[in-house]
C-alpha cells in the first residue's frame, strides 16, 4: 500500500449510531461507531484486556463496551472503566488504545494511512465529477468484496486495449486493436486513453480512465454516462470496492436512478466483473501484480507509469513513522527501466 494516504473504508450510511461495526481494512481489524454528536470513531477491533472484538460490543454514551468484561473505551482511545476494579479507580495506561484518524466526505469514511501530521491532504475525489460526490436520482452505488489484491483491480482498470477483447458485450464487434493510445501523468491523477474502432470506421468510441491516487478510477465511456469505483485492500488476497455510477439520458427522478442501479447489478458487476474481469485476473501466475514479470507493449504505457509513481510514493514515504496501531508494511519495488514496448 502507498502510505501517507487516504483510503475509503466504509460507507457512512451504514454505519449506524446504536451499534459499532467490526472491519478489516489495510491488513487490520477496525472498530467504527457512530458518536451521539454524529462524528465517527476508529480503534482496533481489540479489547486491551483479553482481545475480545470491542465490534460486538455496545455504544454507551460516546464510548464502546466490551462484550466480554464490560470496559468502556473512549474516541480517543482511553479505557474509561473497569467494571471489576469499580468506577472510582484510576484505569493503567497498558489498557488504553490507538484511535485512528478517520472522516467522512463524498458518504464514505476515509482512513488516513501514514504518519502523523499537524496538516493532511485532501480528500482524494475527481473534483471536475459533482454528479459523483453523493447519491442522487441520477446515481446509484455497488458495494461488494472480491477475492483480488487491490493493486491488480487498478492495474486491470487502467487496461483499457482489453476492452474489445475480454468485454464483447461492449465492444459488440469493434475491432480488436485500439487506436490512439496515450497516457499523461498530472500530479496525482494519471489518465489512460485509447479510440476503440468498428471494421469500416463506421463507428469509434473513446475509452478513458482516470486514476486519482491512491486507488480511486474514474470511468469515461459516455458523454452522459459516469462511474467510479474505489479499490481498498482488506488484505493481500481480498479488497473492498466501492462503485458509484451516474447518468443524465433520462431524467425523470427514480427512473434514471433505477437505471443506474439496473446496470450495476445485472450488468457491470454480475457480467462484466464476475464473469469476465475477476476470473481473468484470478488466473494470472501472480495474485499480486508485478510489473517486473510481464513484458509491456506501447498500450500498456499506462500502467507502467502506474507502478513508477506508485513505487516512487511508497519510496518517498519509505522512513516515516506509520500513525500507531498500525502494522508495519514490508516495501514495494519496481525494477529500473520496467519494461515498455520491449525496453529493458
Amino acid at each position: 500500500m502507498i502510505p501517507n494516504q487516504w483510503y475509503a473504508i466504509y460507507e457512512s450510511k451504514s454505519l449506524r449510531s446504536d451499534r459499532p461495526v467490526g472491519i478489516k481494512r489495510l491488513g487490520e481489524k477496525l472498530l467504527l461507531w457512530r458518536r451521539p454528536s454524529g462524528q465517527v470513531s476508529c480503534l482496533p477491533d481489540r479489547c486491551s484486556h483479553r482481545g475480545s472484538a470491542l465490534s460486538g460490543g455496545a455504544i454507551v454514551g460516546d464510548c464502546v463496551e466490551c462484550p466480554f468484561h464490560g470496559l468502556l473505551f473512549g474516541d480517543d482511545g482511553r479505557c474509561r472503566l473497569i467494571p471489576t476494579d469499580g468506577p472510582g479507580k484510576p484505569v493503567p495506561r497498558r489498557f488504553h488504545l490507538q484511535p485512528f484518524m478517520v472522516r467522512e466526505k463524498y458518504d464514505l469514511v476515509w482512513l488516513w494511512y501514514g504518519e502523523m501530521r499537524d496538516h493532511y491532504p485532501p480528500i482524494p475525489w475527481i473534483e471536475d465529477r459533482p454528479v459523483l460526490n453523493s447519491e442522487s436520482n441520477q446515481s446509484s452505488t455497488h458495494i461488494r468484496e472480491v477475492p483480488v489484491h487491490y493493486a491488480r483491480y487498478v492495474e486491470a482498470s487502467l487496461d483499457v486495449h482489453h476492452v474489445p477483447v475480454l468485454h464483447k458485450s461492449i465492444s459488440q464487434g469493434s475491432e480488436k486493436a485500439v487506436q490512439e493510445c496515450r497516457a499523461e501523468l498530472r500530479g496525482d491523477e494519471l489518465d489512460n486513453a485509447c479510440l476503440m474502432v468498428w471494421p469500416g470506421g463506421k463507428k469509434t468510441m473513446e475509452l478513458l480512465v482516470r486514476l486519482k491516487f491512491p486507488n480511486l478510477l474514474y470511468l469515461d465511456f459516455a458523454e452522459r454516462w459516469h462511474g467510479m469505483t474505489i479499490y481498498t485492500p482488506i488484505d493481500e488476497h481480498n479488497t473492498w470496492a466501492f462503485s458509484r455510477f451516474a447518468q443524465s439520458y433520462v431524467r425523470v427522478p427514480l427512473l434514471g436512478k433505477a437505471m443506474v442501479w439496473a446496470h450495476l447489478n445485472f450488468f457491470y458487476w454480475p457480467w462484466v466483473q464476475d464473469r469476465e474481469d475477476i476470473p481473468m485476473m484470478k488466473a494470472m501466475q501472480s495474485p499480486r501484480p508485478n510489473p517486473v514479470d510481464w513484458n509491456l507493449c506501447g498500450a500498456d504505457k499506462g500502467i507502467a507509469l502506474y507502478f513508477k509513481e506508485r513505487a516512487r510514493l511508497i519510496e518517498q514515504a519509505r522512513d516515516c513513522e506509520l500513525w500507531p496501531g498500525f502494522t508495519p508494511r514490508p516495501r514495494a519495488t519496481l525494477r529500473r527501466g520496467a519494461a515498455i514496448g520491449g525496453e529493458a
